[in-house]
């Protein structure tokens, strides 16, 4: 999906790849293959000699270091939620609505790996204040990587660029996602609008709970 122009706005018009160009087809006139070139197969050479042995390495040589495996390597790519439709995401919520602590709330997170914006809010959702207050949430992440499958959900909550998140209270666990009470909702764009920031998501979060 091709981001707007301002920030990570939503489009419905989708970018397609070009198409490779097919090979032309050979005119009328021409043998079926003469566009093909064909040339004399080489003719084998002198065996080339082996190349000599490597020495053997001292007996006190220190080995090699180690080659970096997954395991060993640093997590810094961020994960990012499956790509689930609108059903899929209204039953989530309501598994999710039947285990929410007394007061907890429920953050909805409008999110796609191709939005500059989002990618660096993953960043900053690791960072003080912003962990901490976070934690306070049941979180439903929202991947609009393909957002034609969430467009019902989309145009309910007004989201027209993401990241946007929704504060939304539980406790009707029965009725749709968009019939829940809603506390507050915002874009958050660190790299585009205002350049928000850890402390002033933080705030935000805990004015909605309030």
């Amino acid at each position: 999906m091709a981001a707007g122009l301002l920030g990570c706005q939503l489009n419905s018009s989708v970018a397609r790849p070009p198409q490779a160009e097919e090979n032309p087809a050979p005119s009328s006139g021409e043998p079926e293959d003469s566009y093909l070139t064909t040339a004399a197969p080489p003719q084998p050479g002198p065996a080339a000699a082996p190349p000599p042995a490597a020495a053997p390495p001292p007996a006190d040589a220190a080995p090699p270091p180690a080659t970096p495996t997954l395991s060993s390597a640093p997590l810094d790519t961020p994960h990012w939620a499956p790509e689930r439709d609108d059903a899929e995401i209204e039953s989530i919520a309501a598994e999710l609505c039947r285990s929410l602590k007394p007061k907890q709330r429920l953050l909805l997170e409008f999110s796609a790996p191709w939005c500059k914006d989002c990618r660096r809010l993953k960043q900053m959702e690791r960072q003080e204040p912003l962990r901490r207050a976070l934690a306070r949430w049941a979180r439903l992440e929202i991947n609009v990587r393909d957002f034609e499958k969430n467009d019902r959900l989309l145009r309910a909550f007004s989201v027209r660029s993401i990241a946007h998140w929704v504060a939304l209270q539980g406790g009707q666990c029965e009725k749709s996602l968009a019939n829940w009470p809603r506390l507050d909702s915002r874009s958050v764009e660190p790299t585009t609008q205002g350049a928000s920031t850890p402390d002033e998501i933080a705030n935000w979060l805990d004015n909605a709970l309030r």
